[in-house]
């Protein structure tokens, strides 16, 4: 556990740190003073000096160079809240009027408003106070009636503005009217009164007058509701705006503050002093602003030296509407200044506490006030402190580098003395735990610079705020360890001081130090160099004694390097760093994950497609089934992401520390380190992989029959189409790397002349499977090949068989399956990035046409079939042949005689065919196809549609079927004209010796046809 050693009184810190300094006594505010020595100065007049940055002392004679009655002379002092505009100005104060003591000279006083004098009553008595003047006392703001006031405005513009004639264009009672349910002037008012009425009586809290009164935001939406249009004619806004405000002074006793300044600026001449009013925040004049702006700017008006302080934020978003000038406000006042000056750089950093040892500095001036008015009597080595206990250089320097306020950089002496400096001394835990993110909001998050899962939670902290880095290692004295009841957890110590190997280099600054050098903040004696000048020095632009290019010398290089930066690492944001390791520790939250998102991704495919399921042996580039949801593998970061259905998760946990950080380096160099263990990567990378593509199969095959792989799925849909469309019956290993075309022989073929009742939903599902054979077969390839012309024999023979054995089990089954369940994002493709058929619309498909087959074996009558071909059977004899067929044809068509037969030019046809001593009738195939249909014992629609097949290929090639029809069609003939009805001429034929002849061979060729030869 902890601890925390004090040498010195908690009741006196509040004392020496104050959030104002007018809060200070003289006395504490002479002994915390640290000269506010860097105050960049854009336009000082009189200055002397060619440096950008002038000095405390430099800003006070300029102000200062004033005689009784010269004309109004302004300096505009900006810079962010707590920056050190105020202690400027209360250091102004003092030096001008003394430390309860004599003043600067005899004619200058200074009139000091400070940003807690927020009453427009206290202002007045300020600005009188140095003289003997009287003056009326106003009415308390606080204590009016906020809706009387808002009345008191509105009928004071109606009565006093409406005719004037920056309103003739302006509808103001339209404006003035009060709008059901809409933002409307009145009630507006009441609200924005109520607000001020509250902002004047909070110490310390910035002014915004337009806020509080009548923003142009406000009159934008009035505008909106009185004539359907924000923002309308926009410079009637400071018209109406100066209105309001005139007209709530007189409520409350001002009838004319510029009047007023006039009369105070002479009374202050007749007394013989020149008045320095010291405005360290302008919006401390809430209403009185726009008239004090007027009265100081009219430099003729009167004998002030003014200081006008306002902030870079106000600056950049009110300046406009300052003042009442048609031209740029802030150009405008710059032409008319002595001094425009600013305290903080554009990210906010004061000036003067720029440098290294400038915080420390200030600090150590802070700690010695309160120190020595403590009664307490503690050992301390506050040596290994660098005299700055219960602090060291390293600590104030990395606080200050990470000083925050709503979420932005703000490193300024307020929030480091307010709300870090004095939350430490008044705290019963150390600084370094003090400052950590979840207790001090103020301070950004930084990264331990340690391995986490190698030391305790305050041995990271402690050596994440109090380290140094020497060499790369971090270090610190043993004693500050001891001072805080810290583990050091055994590590080497080497003349009193404990070393750590820095685990990562993120981009944060650590202060580089070698063990028994001086801190560089120690106190500097007279007429010493300010270690910091160099730095000042170039930032002003002056020249320098190494504009001949040379480097910087090394002890230069040690006193001013702070980065962590190593030879061969890449600069991670600290911040990010940070973010990293607390999600790494606890799965909080991480902003900047895709960084690491992108390392991850890359060690899943420095080695793998891991999104492919296919034959995880192959090297063929082969297509294969991905998961292909987004443009890069699904990486879900546990905490940081939400998490989806198929994912490659990773976990959060202090011993991934080493592993993980290897991945986020990749993730902003898109390189690994040096000295990454593959091997480590490699191994992490084959667990998830194999984990992921389980859970792909899984998905999929859920989809399939009960025991059905996606390998057997794949022969399956492809034996289908083989089967269907040419025929095959048997499933061979060399099937499923066969391409298809439909063969004429297919019952689907439009060449088919087999008249059967085939589903009428057959076609389509077979067209749609047939459709996707091209990708099933690619798919074989995908999962049965190991290279390009080499097979993965046993995977294919296990598929071959699984499916051989339980066909029609898997076909009855495939007919019932459902894929609503399946996630669009399994699609075949050759890359994650091309996969684009999704594999739901193939198992659908396939689902579909085995459907469609158990139709076939239901619809198609087999015994209809035998039934048509019992004809042939009858002609039929199994010792015919062509010549035999030839005589019986000769005859037939010596009967027929001059008969008119519609089809006698088809059946010559046939006469010719068996004319040709060439022609292979292949009466025995034909005789074959009539047996194996008459004798087909017809158990499942493959082995229906295989007989189908049979059937047609026999009709395609076997010319017998023709020969057989054209001699059944002739007999037919001749027994229509046997019995056919023709009347009276039908009888006088049959009596004719002609007709008796024809019958008598008719007879006897039927008689030839079906007997024995």
């Amino acid at each position: 556990m902890t601890k925390l050693k004090r040498n010195w009184d908690r009741d006196v810190v509040e004392k020496y740190i104050k959030p104002e300094s007018q809060q200070k006594t003289p006395e504490v505010f002479q002994k915390t003073h640290v000269p506010i020595d860097k105050i960049q100065a854009e336009i000082l007049r009189p200055h002397s000096g060619d440096d950008a940055f002038v000095t405390e002392k430099q800003f006070r004679d300029a102000v200062l160079d004033s005689e009784l009655e010269d004309d109004n002379r302004i300096f505009i002092v900006k810079g962010e809240v707590g920056s050190g505009k105020s202690h400027l100005c209360q250091w102004l104060e003092y030096e001008i009027n003394g430390y309860e003591d004599g003043g600067y000279d005899e004619t200058h006083v200074a009139v000091h408003i400070s940003r807690s004098n927020t009453r427009l009553d206290e202002i007045l008595e300020i600005l009188h106070e140095p003289i003997s003047k009287d003056y009326e006392e106003v009415s308390d703001v606080s204590a009016l009636d906020p809706i009387e006031v808002a009345d008191f405005i509105i009928q004071g513009l109606r009565t006093f503005y409406k005719d004037k004639s920056s309103l003739r264009s302006f509808d103001l009672d339209a404006f003035l009217n009060e709008y059901d349910k809409k933002d409307d002037f009145r009630s507006t008012l009441i609200e924005n009164i109520k607000e001020y009425q509250k902002s004047v009586n909070q110490e310390g809290k910035e002014q915004n007058i337009k806020e509080y009164l009548l923003s142009r935001e406000d009159y934008g939406r009035i505008c909106l509701s009185a004539f359907g249009k924000t923002k309308r004619e926009d410079d009637v806004y400071p018209f109406i705006r100066r209105a309001v405000h005139d007209l709530l002074t007189r409520n409350i006793g001002i009838e004319d503050f510029k009047r007023e300044l006039e009369e105070i600026s002479e009374a202050y001449v007749e007394e013989g002093k020149r008045p320095v009013l010291i405005c360290e925040d302008l919006t401390t004049f809430s209403v009185l602003k726009d008239d004090l702006l007027d009265h100081i700017f009219e430099l003729s008006s009167g004998h002030f030296d003014v200081i006008l302080g306002w902030t870079t934020g106000w600056e950049r978003e009110n300046i406009e509407d300052a003042l009442s000038t048609s031209e740029d406000s802030l150009t405008y006042m710059k032409q008319r200044t002595q001094g425009y000056l600013s305290t903080t750089d554009d990210s906010g950093q004061a000036y003067f506490l720029e440098g290294r040892s400038a915080p420390v500095v200030l600090v150590r001036k802070y700690l010695e006030a309160i120190k020595e008015d403590s009664n307490v009597d503690v050992k301390i080595p506050e040596e290994e402190f660098d005299t700055i206990y219960p602090f060291n250089e390293a600590f104030i320097h990395h606080v200050y580098a990470n000083l925050v306020e709503d979420g932005n950089l703000q490193q300024t002496p307020r929030i480091l003395l307010v709300h870090v400096i004095a939350d430490c001394l008044t705290s019963d835990v150390p600084p370094f735990q003090t400052v950590q993110p979840e207790y001090n909001s103020y301070v950004r998050s930084r990264p331990y610079l340690i391995s986490m899962n190698e030391y305790s939670e305050a041995c990271l902290e402690l050596t994440q705020w109090y380290g140094m880095n020497h060499e790369g290692r971090i270090w610190l004295p043993q004693a500050i360890f001891d001072a805080f009841g810290v583990d050091t957890h055994e590590k080497s110590v080497e003349d009193g001081n404990v070393f750590f190997e820095m685990s990562f280099a993120p981009d944060t600054d650590v202060i580089k130090r070698s063990p028994g050098d001086e801190s560089v903040s120690t106190p500097i004696e007279e007429g010493e160099d300010d270690p910091d000048e160099p730095d000042r020095a170039k930032e002003s632009g002056e020249d320098t004694e190494q504009d001949d290019g040379s480097q910087d010398s090394e002890d230069d290089e040690d006193d001013n390097d702070t980065s962590s930066k190593q030879t061969g690492k890449i600069a991670i944001p600290g911040e990010d760093y940070r973010e990293f390791q607390s999600w790494l520790r606890d799965g909080t939250e991480y902003d900047s994950v895709d960084h690491f998102r992108k390392g991850v991704v890359e060690t899943l495919e420095r080695w793998y497609e891991p999104t492919r399921l296919a034959n995880e042996n192959s090297t063929a580039r082969t297509t294969g089934i991905y998961y292909a949801r987004g443009s890069e593998p699904p990486v879900f970061v546990r905490g940081a992401d939400t998490r989806s259905s198929m994912s490659f998760e990773v976990p959060h946990g202090a011993e991934h520390e080493d592993l993980y950080r290897q991945m986020l380096h990749y993730g902003y160099a898109e390189s690994f380190e040096d000295t990454a263990n593959f091997d480590r990567l490699r191994g992490w990378a084959d667990d998830q992989v194999v984990d992921f593509r389980h859970r792909m199969r899984d998905d999929i095959e859920n989809c399939l029959p009960e025991e059905m792989t996606v390998e057997q799925f794949i022969v399956l849909s492809h034996y289908l189409v083989m089967n269907i469309g040419k025929g095959t019956t048997e499933i061979t290993r060399e099937l499923v790397f066969e391409s298809y075309e439909l063969q004429k022989s297919s019952p689907l073929s439009h060449h088919s002349n087999v008249d059967l009742n085939l589903p009428s939903g057959f076609e389509g599902a077979f067209d749609r499977v047939a459709n996707h054979t091209k990708d099933i077969r690619l798919l074989s390839q995908g999962f049965f090949l190991l290279k390009e012309n080499v097979v993965d024999y046993d995977r294919l023979s296990e598929a071959v068989e699984g499916v051989s054995e339980n066909l029609d089990q898997y076909i009855s089954r495939m007919a019932t399956v459902s894929v609503d369940s399946l996630d669009d994002a399994y699609r075949l493709g050759t890359s994650h990035t091309n996969a684009e058929k999704k594999l739901s619309t193939i198992i659908e498909d396939v689902s579909d046409l085995a459907g469609e087959l158990e139709k076939v074996e239901q619809q198609v009558d087999l015994k209809g079939l035998n039934e048509s071909l019992e004809e042939y059977r009858e002609l039929h004899n199994i010792g015919h042949n062509p010549q035999k067929l030839g005589d019986f044809y000769t005859e037939l068509e010596g009967c027929l005689g001059s008969l008119d037969v519609t089809q006698r030019e088809k059946w010559r046809e046939i006469g010719r065919l068996l004319d040709d001593e060439n022609a292979d009738l292949d009466l025995g195939g034909f005789r074959k196809t009539l047996n194996t249909i008459e004798d087909a014992d017809v158990k499942s629609p493959i082995s229906l549609i295989a007989l189908l097949h049979t059937y047609q290929q026999s009709l395609d090639e076997h010319s017998a079927w023709d020969v057989y029809s054209a001699l059944g069609e002739m007999i037919e003939e001749l027994e229509e004209a046997k019995t056919r009805d023709v009347g009276s001429f039908r009888n006088q034929v049959r009596e004719s010796s002609e007709f008796s002849g024809f019958s008598e061979k008719r007879d006897a060729v039927q008689q030839t046809l079906g007997g024995d030869v």
